[in-house]
């Protein structure tokens, strides 16, 4: 895929169908029919607000994301893998929205961000080569002993123009590849390299969409039926799993493929060397009428984990599961029901719904989510931290870690840690010094980077702070709240949080405690994912670290 993303197909292709490996058709599978909506559906909402609230770093860094997640899904070469995520994008923008007018603008800002990423990426990628390529496609196959196989892969590439993300220039390339690396073993003949391939049939891309999705399945279920009818019904040796049950299984799409391709050679066939189509059609070929039970219940049972999983889904989560649903519902018109549920990401949709599901408590999410993140965090900076703390101990002295009591949940006091930014001169009385004579440069360079707060971390590890939520203050503020500000403290207080992205220190007390009450009231997960992304930016751009005209924020004296 690094090298040469054009062959990334054809790998997997051949890895699947003739090395016996599931790994990496399962992985890019999830991947694009799952993983990669949610990132571009969460990133489209993220920079449509942040284009409401003209925030133009968030524009820019989820229209970035967007593009990085769209070139992955297409860099195999194939545009149909960025299905999925447009139905997702148009199924949850329409249900983030209340009216029609913002359903539509929001929509179309989607699709507007999705195909600018992908006519960048084509054009990008756009280059015909008449080389075979980085992946060793005929040595694979002569190693494998599917030397045959390949053969009638290549065959039926050449019968559609852009096969598996391929030019005719490179399959070209290909077959002689394969044939140099298979003749040598004695096992191709010199008619296979002159083998005369058919003119490819030529279809737009919505036609296309129309005939993969409506027309290729029901057509090619009727050649499962003939095959049946010609030699008979494989029975159970057909379904999934059919080896572990019954020690014997049958490849109904491949043998299908293989009898009746030549049916297939004006364009009524995959760019596959199988014979795909649902379920629902296939088994009752195999098996009458207890097939077609079969194949209902498989259904039938799906449909209701998902709606029991979509009726305890967050709000603000609903809308991306409805857009998984409706993205398995349209594989399982294409494909095998197993095939759906592991190659395509179907039970990845599953298990991400049902995550937020047992995880729908905000504040348990919010726990596992701050862990998650922390730990791998921690580590990952742990040297950069040990190297941070030799500088505070050199420049500011020691200790270099400042401990001070804070009210964290329910007003109950832990210890946070952070580096210390300030030394401890003092007077000839021996009375501290001002904050703003005892701040040096170094302190106020580790303030403006916010790098005093990485000790935090900690704190989030022991539970005793959060990564999102309000800043705690100091324990003598306890008793100068009022009611409404003192429910700041119905949350685990964080390292930043939703006053820390609209003002930091340049708010007044009122302000801040009105944001903390606030995000209180309105806390969710994407809440959590905003801050954290506003965060970096603000952090960044350095915005709102001291009140103006002090070294720190002002002392609050009440209300």
């Amino acid at each position: 895929m690094m090298f040469d993303p054009q062959v990334t197909l054809l790998a997997r292709e051949v890895s699947i169908k003739f090395a016996g490996s599931f790994l990496a058709t399962a992985s890019y599978g999830a991947f694009a029919n799952t993983v990669a909506p949610v990132i571009i559906a969460v990133s489209m909402a993220m920079a449509y607000g942040g284009a409401r609230r003209m925030n133009l770093f968030q524009v820019i860094g989820f229209t970035a994301l967007i593009m990085l997640t769209v070139f992955a899904c297409l860099i195999s070469g194939t545009k149909g893998l960025m299905l999925p995520s447009l139905v997702v994008i148009l199924v949850s923008s329409s249900l983030w929205n209340r009216s029609l007018l913002k359903k539509s603008m929001a929509a179309a800002a989607s699709l507007l961000v999705l195909f600018t990423a992908l006519m960048v990426f084509e054009v990008i990628r756009d280059r015909r080569s008449g080389d075979a390529g980085a992946y060793p496609f005929g040595y694979c196959s002569a190693a494998l002993g599917a030397c045959d196989q390949s053969v009638q892969l290549i065959r039926s590439l050449y019968e559609r123009e852009f096969s598996l993300g391929l030019f005719n220039e490179r399959i070209a390339a290909l077959r002689d590849e394969l044939f140099f690396a298979c003749s040598g073993q004695g096992r191709l003949d010199q008619s296979t390299k002159t083998y005369s391939y058919p003119a490819p049939l030529q279809r737009s891309l919505v036609e296309g969409v129309i005939y993969r999705a409506f027309v290729i399945p029901a057509q090619v279920a009727a050649w499962h039926y003939l095959y049946v009818e010609e030699y008979g019904t494989p029975g159970f040796s057909a379904l999934p799993f059919a080896r572990r049950l019954t020690g014997s299984s049958v490849n109904m799409p491949e043998l299908v493929y293989q009898k009746y391709g030549s049916a297939f050679s004006e364009g009524d066939r995959t760019s596959t060397s199988t014979s795909p189509t649902g379920f629902l059609l296939a088994y009752p070929a195999y098996l009458g009428f207890l097939g077609l039970a079969a194949a209902l219940m498989a259904v039938m049972v799906t449909d209701v984990i998902l709606a029991l999983l979509l009726n305890r889904l967050p709000n603000a989560v609903y809308p991306i599961g409805v857009g998984l649903t409706g993205v398995m519902a349209f594989n399982f018109t294409l494909s095998d029901f197993v095939t759906v549920m592991l190659s395509h990401g179907g039970s990845m949709a599953i298990a991400l719904m049902a995550f937020f599901t047992v995880f729908k408590n905000r504040d348990s999410l919010k726990r596992t989510f701050d862990v998650v993140v922390a730990v791998p965090l921690a580590l990952a900076l742990a040297i950069p931290l040990l190297i941070l703390g030799v500088l505070v101990r050199v420049k500011l002295g020691a200790p270099v870690l400042f401990k001070q009591k804070r009210p964290g949940l329910n007003g109950e006091l832990f210890n946070m840690l952070k580096f210390r930014t300030m030394t401890d001169a003092r007077d000839a009385a021996g009375n501290l010094l001002p904050d703003v004579e005892r701040l040096t440069p170094f302190g106020r360079w580790l303030r403006s980077t916010s790098l005093d707060e990485l000790p935090e971390l900690i704190n989030v590890i022991r539970g005793q702070m959060s990564l999102v939520g309000p800043r705690p203050l100091l324990p003598e503020y306890l008793p100068l709240y009022t009611p409404e500000q003192a429910r700041r403290h119905e949350v685990r207080p964080g390292i930043t949080g939703w006053a820390q992205i609209n003002g930091r220190n340049a708010l007044s007390w009122k302000e801040k405690f009105a944001l903390d009450v606030w995000y209180v009231d309105n806390r969710s997960f994407l809440l959590d994912l905003r801050i954290l992304a506003a965060t970096a930016l603000r952090v960044l751009s350095r915005k709102g670290v001291n009140a103006e005209g002090s070294a720190t924020a002002e002392r609050f004296r009440g209300s």
